[in-house]
């Protein structure tokens, strides 16, 4: 492995994107340390992943699960991790192995193209730091090209086994609508506007007049100052700035004492000063949206996203498990 990694880190971060993979994140404690980098991780076909090229892959986010994790369940996430990479690079080679045995041919102008398109991306098009990363992680120029080969034939041959496979029926549109409908049901909802002014449980007099100053609001609302203005005056909250503007709220939003003062409220309508333990509101009801189930229409992007995710797992799981059986694997 190279000393900083920063291209590899960088390309597969790279074609994750480009191939719409998830991987584990993790680092590495003494025991993942300790596992030789030229031992072998698998076998497929007549190709090696060593345990170096598995370390490499998921090396990139260890400062991030290091600050997170210690003692056994980092440990158990680091071995989980790395299993999860090994089992992602055995894919990987029996992708590449399938389009072998298929002779299929990837023309050198793709792959020079998407190495352009990567020194573009991640070296703002300079080529010269682009070999320095290279060389300062001891990788060639030609072994680079290749594993940008391999990245490609994964996502061209991922793309036409999965991706274009892929088909969402109407019928198992409506399925799963009918079947979530809980899901699609929203709840009553108010726009509001609140004026907020703090109590103080240990300064008595303070509260007279936050009591005071409530009540002399609400006098100047019905005499027709707008309540916008008002709460950007006095009101004691971070909405203040914005006029008191809690947008679009369900009344579960609130505390007992709210909900009752808010539910009665019609629209432009004020309430009488609310007070609650630590706080005094004044509320303005500027619209209402009834409880109702949203449409098949309304949430059909979301289910059906839900379902060609899902319809594409299983086709990508029944794809390597015949890859499986077609060619030699493994594990060590």
């Amino acid at each position: 492995m190279g000393s900083g990694c920063a291209i590899f880190r960088a390309v597969r971060n790279f074609f994750i994107a480009l191939v719409g993979l998830v991987t584990a994140t993790t680092v590495f404690a003494a025991d993942l340390r300790e596992l030789p980098a030229d031992g072998y991780a698998a076998i497929v076909n007549d190709r090696v992943i060593t345990v170096g090229d598995v370390l490499e892959f998921i090396q990139a986010d260890a400062l991030q699960m290091r600050d997170e994790f210690s003692g056994e369940e980092l440990a158990r996430r680091q071995m989980q991790a790395y299993e999860k990479a090994r089992e992602l690079l055995i894919e990987n080679a029996l992708i590449v192995e399938e389009f072998k045995a298929l002779k299929g041919n990837l023309p050198d102008r793709i792959v020079d193209d998407r190495v352009k398109e990567f020194i573009f991306d991640q070296f703002q098009n300079d080529r010269a730091r682009f070999l320095e990363a290279l060389a300062a992680d001891q990788i060639t120029l030609e072994e680079w090209r290749e594993r940008v080969r391999e990245r490609l034939i994964v996502s061209i041959l991922r793309r036409q086994e999965v991706t274009e496979r892929v088909e969402v029926s109407p019928g198992a549109l409506q399925s799963a609508y009918t079947n979530q409908m809980d899901k699609w049901k929203v709840p009553a909802s108010v726009k509001l506007r609140l004026i907020v002014l703090r109590l103080n449980d240990n300064d008595d007099l303070q509260n007279e007049e936050q009591r005071a100053l409530a009540i002399r609001a609400r006098g100047r609302i019905l005499a027709g100052e707008d309540f916008a203005e008002l709460a950007r005056e006095i009101s004691q909250d971070s909405k203040a700035d914005s006029g008191g503007d809690w947008g679009w709220r369900t009344l579960s939003d609130f505390s007992a004492e709210l909900q009752k003062a808010i539910k009665p409220l019609k629209n432009g309508e004020i309430s009488d000063v609310i007070e609650t333990p630590g706080v005094i509101y004044l509320a303005l009801v500027e619209d209402r949206k009834p409880a109702h189930t949203r449409t098949l229409d309304e949430v059909r992007p979301e289910i059906e996203q839900a379902l060609r995710q899902a319809e594409g797992e299983r086709l990508y799981n029944r794809w390597i498990d015949r890859l499986k059986k077609k060619f030699f694997v493994q594990v060590f």
